[in-house]
């Protein structure tokens, strides 16, 4: 979905791994090392509102 978080890829290495699994328990951002999120770039946001006034402008 626009906007939503995004599926983080698996990480590469075990020091990855650690470091993802520190990262999932101070910001709550995910189930375990296979599933975790981070929001969206910001350029992905901002091209999805231009999207959206265009659609606005065309009804």
């Amino acid at each position: 979905m626009p906007n939503q978080p995004v599926i983080i890829p698996p990480p590469q290495t075990f020091e990855a791994l650690q470091a993802r699994n520190e990262e999932i328990k101070k910001n709550q951002n995910g189930i375990t090392w296979y599933l975790s999120f981070k929001e969206p770039p910001e350029k992905c946001i901002e091209a999805q509102e231009n999207f959206n006034k265009l659609e606005n402008k065309n009804k």
